[in-house]
Protein backbone atom coordinates (compact mmCIF):
# COMPACT_ATOMS: atom_id res chain seq x y z
CA UNK A 1 0.00 0.00 0.00
CA UNK A 2 1.32 2.84 -1.16
CA UNK A 3 0.91 6.52 1.31
CA UNK A 4 -0.50 9.61 -0.28
CA UNK A 5 0.12 13.37 0.39
CA UNK A 6 -2.60 15.43 1.30
CA UNK A 7 -2.77 18.95 0.31
CA UNK A 8 -4.55 21.65 2.54
CA UNK A 9 -5.62 25.25 2.28
CA UNK A 10 -5.23 27.07 5.04
CA UNK A 11 -9.03 29.35 5.48
CA UNK A 12 -10.55 31.62 7.52
CA UNK A 13 -8.29 31.73 11.01
CA UNK A 14 -6.51 27.82 11.55
CA UNK A 15 -8.85 26.08 9.86
CA UNK A 16 -7.95 23.92 7.20
CA UNK A 17 -10.03 23.12 3.94
CA UNK A 18 -8.70 19.91 2.14
CA UNK A 19 -8.14 19.86 -1.41
CA UNK A 20 -6.85 16.66 -3.06
CA UNK A 21 -4.48 13.67 -2.24
CA UNK A 22 -1.24 13.32 -4.42
CA UNK A 23 0.80 9.80 -4.63
CA UNK A 24 4.46 11.58 -3.95
CA UNK A 25 6.10 14.77 -2.50
CA UNK A 26 7.02 15.92 -6.42
CA UNK A 27 3.59 16.14 -8.05
CA UNK A 28 2.35 17.61 -4.13
CA UNK A 29 5.17 20.36 -5.29
CA UNK A 30 3.85 20.30 -8.52
CA UNK A 31 0.36 21.08 -7.48
CA UNK A 32 0.74 23.49 -5.22
CA UNK A 33 2.32 25.58 -8.07
CA UNK A 34 -1.04 25.42 -10.19
CA UNK A 35 -3.04 25.73 -6.83
CA UNK A 36 -1.13 29.07 -6.46
CA UNK A 37 -1.08 30.55 -9.83
CA UNK A 38 -4.92 30.48 -10.07
CA UNK A 39 -5.66 30.95 -6.58
CA UNK A 40 -3.28 32.64 -4.53
CA UNK A 41 -3.28 31.04 -0.66
CA UNK A 42 -1.41 28.92 2.30
CA UNK A 43 -1.35 25.71 1.05
CA UNK A 44 -0.29 22.74 3.44
CA UNK A 45 1.29 18.73 2.65
CA UNK A 46 0.11 16.73 5.01
CA UNK A 47 2.66 13.36 5.42
CA UNK A 48 0.63 10.82 6.96
CA UNK A 49 3.59 8.45 7.75
CA UNK A 50 5.89 11.06 9.85
CA UNK A 51 2.15 12.82 10.69
CA UNK A 52 2.90 16.03 10.50
CA UNK A 53 2.86 18.77 7.60
CA UNK A 54 6.08 18.93 5.43
CA UNK A 55 8.16 21.66 4.30
CA UNK A 56 7.79 21.24 0.53
CA UNK A 57 9.66 24.87 -0.46
CA UNK A 58 11.48 28.08 1.59
CA UNK A 59 9.11 29.87 -0.69
CA UNK A 60 5.76 30.90 0.50
CA UNK A 61 3.13 29.82 -2.44
CA UNK A 62 1.07 32.49 -1.84
CA UNK A 63 4.05 34.59 -3.03
CA UNK A 64 4.18 32.59 -6.97
CA UNK A 65 2.41 34.29 -9.91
Amino acid sequence: MTSSYDIFEMIAGNDLMCIEAVEDLSTAKKRLVSLASSKPGDYRVWDPSRQQFVDTSRKRFKDCA
